[in-house]
């Protein structure tokens, strides 16, 4: 019974994966496609187990309404403002956010305002 149970569950959380891939997708088509100016919200945490994390959002004007879309949950191995920096925009580029289409169509970060968000102390 508990195999049963544990085939049940990786089914429900492969399932989960792939439609929060395919949200993003479409969510990152749009921008694209659109041209739509987005901003970037973001806030790190560290975890009981002392693993350290970063949420991502996007915010964006969509059908006359300001809507907010989760894009991801990242590890974080560094979390220098620097680091922080660099994994954000890599995961930005690997999403389908380019370095050109972030200069010409990304209009505000959000933060919590820690100096390690704002690069205040690197």
């Amino acid at each position: 019974m508990a195999a049963c149970c544990i085939c049940i569950t990786r089914a429900a959380i492969l399932f989960i994966f792939h439609i929060s891939h395919e949200i993003r997708t479409e969510i990152i088509n749009y921008v694209v496609q659109s041209g739509a100016k987005f901003s970037i919200l973001v806030d790190e945490s560290t975890a009981v187990s002392n693993v350290q994390s970063m949420i991502v959002y996007m915010r964006m004007k969509f059908d006359d309404a300001i809507c907010t879309y989760f894009l991801g949950l990242l590890e974080i191995s560094d979390a220098t403002s620097a680091g922080l920096e660099s994994t954000l925009t890599s995961y930005l580029n690997d999403i389908g956010l380019s370095d050109d289409l972030m200069a010409s169509q990304f209009v505000r970060f959000c933060s919590d305002g820690a100096s390690c968000m704002i690069g205040e102390h690197r």
